[in-house]
């Protein structure tokens, strides 16, 4: 009998390093919160989706995709 091995994916910690990474390159030595401003999306929210709290809303991925020239694939982590 074979067993499946299941990797569990963490989508939403992806996601934040991703974020953090943009935030990095744009941003150094600026606050969540102007990044955030940039692609409307209240500080507060944007924390919570950079520290994997919550996962991030579809909208506001393509706004941050869109605004920082990068592909929703590399966002969310996908090689």
């Amino acid at each position: 009998m074979k067993t499946e091995k299941y990797i569990k994916i963490r989508p939403k910690k992806k996601i934040g390093k991703g974020l953090k990474k943009i935030k990095e390159k744009y941003f150094k030595k600026y606050l969540k919160q102007n990044f955030a401003k940039k692609c409307s999306i209240v500080g507060t929210t944007y924390n919570h989706y950079e520290t994997g709290y919550s996962l991030i809303n579809c909208m506001y991925a393509y706004a941050i995709c869109k605004t920082y020239k990068v592909s929703m694939d590399w966002l969310i982590g996908r090689k």
